[in-house]
């Protein structure tokens, strides 16, 4: 049986068939028959997620993966460019998010003003879950440079799926009327971060919990953000790893980038396009001035300006 081969700029049944089957495997395309841009996306995406080159030229190899058939061992890395990062996947408690299909739209970035350990960040979501007694927690979880005197781990830049995305939880901080709406279509991440820092009654930069910041773990933004000037640094590592996963995330669900990542406005201010469910890649600080999400760090403004 001769399998057919396809490429950008192609039409008929066999796109049609091609659109099915990404579909079926949980992405949002036009059934139309027309391989245009958004398919592109779609497909390289999916050959990304897979282990093959995301190309998005269609033959034997990527037909297979489609239709249910082993291809080749996937080490669940994202084969992009890019440093190789692994998914540590955990079987979130049932109550830790809704397994209910949605539409993707957004994709949410929010500092968990903790710990480096993403295994500390896991549990706070599920203690979170039982206080709030509603499904609550982030889709992945990206981990820093674990200081604590227990238990402690490395997994800076380690990456942890709690739930597949295609799924949803209460993530975003906001009392928008439409926020079920906003949470259903949108893919959480968050990185484990202190956030913003604050000079202690002796003079040295202190997280929330008082505790002492070393000099090389924070920066000095120049000006104020939220009130804030000090901020605790996201590591290389930590920046790598988001770098990749939104690149493939992006090409997965087909969401927009916007110019004006770079601009101030995008992180100090409540941003309407955001509490609509605008498509884009979003900062959680712009639902809600009692949001952090990510702080500006020149670092990782650079890499959103890139994108």
């Amino acid at each position: 049986m001769l399998v057919p081969y396809l490429k950008p700029g192609d039409t008929g049944n066999n796109v049609i068939k091609l659109q099915r089957l990404l579909n079926k495997k949980g992405y949002q395309v036009e059934e139309n028959g027309i391989y245009g841009p958004d398919l592109l996306r779609a497909i390289s995406g999916f050959q990304i997620e897979v282990g093959l080159d995301g190309d998005g030229m269609i033959g034997k190899a990527t037909w297979g993966a489609l239709e249910g058939r082993k291809v080749q061992q996937y080490h669940n890395s994202f084969g992009l460019q890019e440093p190789l990062m692994t998914i540590v996947e955990f079987d979130a408690s049932k109550d830790q998010y809704y397994k209910e299909l949605n539409k993707k739209e957004q994709i949410i970035l929010k500092s968990s003003l903790s710990e480096g350990n993403n295994l500390f960040v896991k549990n706070k979501f599920l203690w979170e879950n039982k206080i709030s007694k509603s499904a609550y927690g982030s889709a992945f979880i990206i981990g820093g440079e674990d200081y604590s005197s227990f238990n402690k781990r490395i997994c800076d830049g380690e990456i942890i799926k709690l739930f597949d995305e295609k799924y949803w939880s209460n993530f975003i901080n906001s009392q928008s009327t439409n926020i079920e709406q906003l949470n259903r279509a949108s893919i959480s991440i968050t990185v484990c971060n202190w956030g913003p820092l604050m000079i202690s009654p002796d003079g040295y930069l202190a997280n929330w919990l008082g505790e002492k910041v070393n000099e090389k773990n924070y920066y000095d933004l120049g000006r104020e953000w939220r009130g804030f000037r000090y901020f605790y640094k996201y590591t290389n590592a930590q920046l790598d790893s988001l770098a990749v996963i939104l690149k493939w995330l992006i090409q997965k669900w087909n969401i927009q980038t916007h110019s004006h990542y770079y601009a101030q406005p995008w992180w100090s201010e409540i941003n309407r396009d955001v509490q609509s469910g605008k498509n884009g890649l979003w900062n959680e600080a712009s639902f809600s001035l009692q949001s952090f999400g990510m702080h500006p760090q020149p670092e990782l403004l650079q890499i959103l300006s890139s994108l």
